[in-house]
């Protein structure tokens, strides 16, 4: 079950030129989203705590029978700036987007599905991406890894043993000091497998405020105008620099 928000955005005269919204018709469950809240916040939040949030702000109706329904990614959007204040989005994403957004350097986040033993019961599982690597055509790869802000760590990515070079591109590896963390190489087909089984959600965000770009035209939710205004294309929201909503 799907709720939209609760309302429609504002259009019009207040628009700033080149920033109308970027469709999204995609939709996020509740537990998703909430399994990205507790990562970007680095402490736990309940679906049952987001869904509450939600009907507080209008962006979802009281449920029947105590249920979670999905939020359309707008109404996601939203809560994650105007209940979290966090400098997130979150969309049905396209690999075209993803590539761009690494490019651009935010936090990449997205559920995968179906990669370890035992995702089909707990549901699918937030990675973070840190880079598409095209460099062999025939064998593209994806850097994913635990979230930067996950406490508690998981099991690595069981991947087929194939021997010879290709297993290379398929093997985890460790970076950092005291607290290694384990990255994974991924091939991309298995990859779109896992990300379709998950809806291709996409989340993207700034680790602070602070990072978001304090000039030019642009940023990775959107369009920066020149009082330095954020205005999320996702989300029709503009906010100022510390995540206050200065326009709904």
């Amino acid at each position: 079950m799907a709720v939209e928000a609760v309302g429609s955005p504002r259009g019009g005269a207040g628009r700033v030129p080149g920033t109308e919204a970027v469709s999204s018709t995609g939709f996020c469950s509740l537990e998703i989203l909430s399994r990205a809240i507790t990562t970007l916040l680095n402490c736990p939040v309940s679906a049952r705590q987001v869904r509450d949030k939600a009907v507080g702000l209008g962006l979802l109706r009281q449920p029947e029978n105590d249920t979670f329904p999905a939020l359309s990614c707008q109404a996601a959007s939203r809560l994650l700036l105007a209940g979290y204040r966090l400098p997130a989005q979150v969309e049905s994403g396209t690999l075209q987007a993803l590539q761009e957004y690494l490019r651009q350097g935010p936090l990449v986040l997205v559920p995968l599905a179906g990669l370890r033993p035992g995702d089909d019961v707990g549901g699918p599982v937030l990675f973070q991406l840190h880079g598409l690597h095209a460099q062999d055509p025939d064998e593209p790869w994806l850097e994913v890894g635990e979230p930067e802000a996950s406490v508690a760590p998981s099991a690595p990515i069981p991947l087929p043993r194939s021997g010879g070079e290709g297993s290379k591109q398929s093997s985890p590896f460790l970076e950092g000091g005291a607290g290694l963390r384990v990255k994974e190489r991924l091939p991309l087909a298995r990859f779109e497998a896992a990300w379709a089984a998950a809806d291709r959600l996409l989340f993207t965000a700034a680790r602070r405020w602070d990072d978001l770009p304090r000039e030019g035209t642009s940023f990775f939710g959107g369009a920066r105008d020149p009082d330095g205004h954020y205005h999320w294309h996702l989300a029709e929201y503009l906010t100022d620099g510390q995540g206050r909503i200065l326009r709904c």
